[in-house]
């Protein structure tokens, strides 16, 4: 849905600009300004409906994002006994390594835990299901 959205509100704000141009070139003729203004009006509605469109799609894509961030921990703690590769985490959750630690990082302030690395060089997170008291 979020990419739906996303494509839609791309198309109307197009349409909105063409609009735009539209009224652009009818006050250029002066032919009748009224014509002007109501491609001016259409033209501002698209882009309204369309910016309405992108805000809703990227909220939406927030609130996805965060959701999948805690399932994908969830996850890890109660099967994989707690360890969380953080490759493969940022991997699971389509985030970059950075933010996927920066996640890391919060969640280990919260719950007990500790990191270790592999002979490879990975960083693996160490959590516990008990919560830190404090």
């Amino acid at each position: 849905m979020v990419k739906i959205k996303y494509l839609m509100g791309i198309l109307i704000g197009s349409f909105g600009l063409l609009y735009m141009l539209f009224g652009s070139a009818a006050f250029a003729k002066d032919d009748e300004p009224q014509n002007a203004l109501i491609t001016y009006g259409v033209g501002i509605t698209h882009l309204v409906v369309a910016a309405g469109l992108l805000l809703s799609s990227y909220i939406e894509h927030r609130k996805t994002s965060v959701k999948k961030k805690e399932e994908v921990f969830q996850y890890f703690v109660k099967s994989k006994l707690g360890e969380i590769p953080l490759f493969q985490f940022a991997e699971l959750t389509d985030l970059t390594v950075e933010k996927a630690q920066h996640f890391l990082e919060e969640k280990s302030s919260t719950v007990m835990s500790y990191t270790q690395i592999n002979q490879l060089g990975e960083l693996t997170y160490c959590f516990s299901s008990q919560k830190v008291e404090g």
